[in-house]
């Protein structure tokens, strides 16, 4: 009876091990802005993402009937400053949101950079700083409501439950465990197993999205590699923390045994 305690309490670990690591990866990666704009920053996205906008739209003109001069007008726009004034501003709005230190989405259009003859005809309303329901209102989008693209600020609520929740579950298990270092280096491993899980989902999109040249999937191209370098990075550190802990206590409880053993 005492095996099969030890049994279901580790395999409970693994699960809050996994759990844990998720969450963390929510509130400190994905829900943070910071994350996404030093990812974007330090790896160049805003250039990529400049020239893959900009081909495309080339691309549509000219196949249109058009040159690439009729589309300058557009593509003298999409530069990597402006991209990065555009993604930052929203990515705050966005996560501000669902982090609770903003009451609604609000998005950011830069209109004072753009001139009057690019801005769609029949839109007077529109302003740089917009709540989402007047922009869905203003151009009159259907089959979306507001209340349910703020559901995702559940996210944020529930990645905060789970982290803290998971963290507590762990501390208790090895309490009753009495700090195993072999419940400790099972954790580290399926974390472990976690991260080469995210580089070969990395990959795979990689590999997966290499022939495609429709426009969003040359955008995940370009930032889904980073974003999970970074995820993979996080786990296989929280990896390496738990295995090493984990071998050290298991020795150290162990010569300890022996020299009580010997008493």
């Amino acid at each position: 009876m005492k095996t099969l305690v030890k049994i279901v309490l580790n395999i409970l670990f693994i699960v809050a091990v996994l759990l844990f690591s998720i969450s963390l990866t929510l509130n400190f990666q994905i829900l943070d802005a910071n994350f996404w704009k030093n990812t974007f920053n330090d790896n160049g996205i805003y250039s990529q993402l400049s020239t893959a906008i900009k081909n495309n739209l080339d691309s549509q003109v000219v196949a249109g009937g058009g040159s690439k001069s009729d589309a300058a007008p557009l593509t003298s726009l999409v530069t990597p400053d402006a991209l990065k004034d555009f993604i930052d501003n929203n990515i705050d709005n966005l996560l501000g949101f669902i982090n609770g230190k903003n009451k609604e989405i609000v998005v950011y259009i830069p209109v004072q950079k753009i001139t009057g003859s690019l801005l769609p005809t029949g839109i007077d309303g529109i302003s740089e700083e917009m709540p989402i329901n007047d922009l869905l209102t203003e151009f009159n989008v259907q089959g979306v409501s507001v209340s349910q693209i703020e559901q995702v600020k559940i996210l944020g609520t529930v990645s905060t439950y789970i982290f803290v929740l998971s963290a507590i579950l762990m501390i208790l298990i090895l309490f009753a465990l009495n700090f195993s270092g072999l419940t400790i280096l099972l954790g580290g491993l399926f974390a472990g197993i976690g991260a080469v899980t995210v580089f070969f989902f990395k990959n795979a999109i990689t590999l997966g999205l290499s022939g495609e040249q429709s426009l969003p999937a040359i955008i995940l191209r370009i930032i889904s590699p980073p974003v999970l370098q970074k995820i993979y990075n996080l786990w296989l550190y929280e990896s390496i923390i738990m295995i090493f802990v984990g071998i050290v206590l298991f020795f150290v409880k162990k010569q300890y045994n022996q020299h009580n053993k010997f008493k």
